[in-house]
């Protein structure tokens, strides 16, 4: 395998989760972090040595990574992680822009005060993670922000769709948020989304929020 973090490699969820879906969690963030770059080689034999686990669970763990886009096969590597390229990351983002308008929309019909204190706690830890240096904390704080606004949304359609193209759009903010600029621009549209669902404003919620992701679309294109 290329490009791996030397010794072994621990699994990643609760010890009730199945081996093979500890295993498929414990990839796929390696994969969503950058730890695994495009176009890294993965070998189940050398993976099942990693995780200190048979090659039953990583095989399945595989077949699932390649369902969701993330590694595929190549001609002279077998499985590699598959590169995003430019044209792709602006298609993602482009159906993300409309999926988080939709959830938006059907959020500010039933948000209730709790919902809104875990928004604004999600975005608290964005802002400590960035004074910390803490990317990782930054990157799941904006995930646990935007996960919130569609378990209130209450579609679950439409969570399994987003849900799909989350580990790309994680791959390419990951980068954005090494940027104070980034951030602190985020922390704004966070906030002001907040507000528009606190006065259960369907259009603005559903329109600053398509803005918010248009906006990580231009940062991605434009390397950040």
């Amino acid at each position: 395998m290329e490009n791996e973090v030397a010794g072994c490699w621990p699994l990643a969820g609760d010890e009730g989760l199945s081996t093979s879906e500890r295993v498929y969690l414990a990839l796929r963030q390696r994969i969503v972090s950058g730890q695994l770059s495009d176009g890294s080689r993965l070998v189940e034999t050398r993976l099942a040595t990693r995780f200190n686990v048979s090659r039953t669970p990583v095989r399945e763990a595989v077949k699932r990574l390649t369902a969701d886009g993330l590694i595929a096969p190549d001609a002279l590597k077998g499985l590699v992680v598959v590169a995003v390229g430019p044209e792709e990351v602006d298609e993602i983002f482009q159906v993300r822009a409309a999926l988080d308008g939709l959830a938006a929309a059907l959020a500010a019909e039933r948000i209730t005060g709790d919902n809104l204190a875990r928004l604004h706690r999600a975005n608290d830890r964005v802002r400590d993670g960035h004074a910390a240096g803490d990317l990782a904390g930054m990157v799941k704080a904006n995930l646990d922000f935007h996960a919130e606004i569609y378990a209130v949304a209450g579609n679950r359609t439409l969570s399994l769709i987003a849900d799909k193209l989350n580990a790309f759009v994680v791959r390419t903010s990951s980068r954005a948020f090494s940027s104070a600029e980034f951030v602190q621009e985020a922390l704004a549209e966070h906030e002001d989304i907040v507000a528009a669902l606190a006065r259960r404003d369907v259009e603005e919620a559903a329109r600053l929020s398509r803005e918010h992701m248009n906006t990580a679309r231009r940062n991605a294109r434009q390397g950040r």
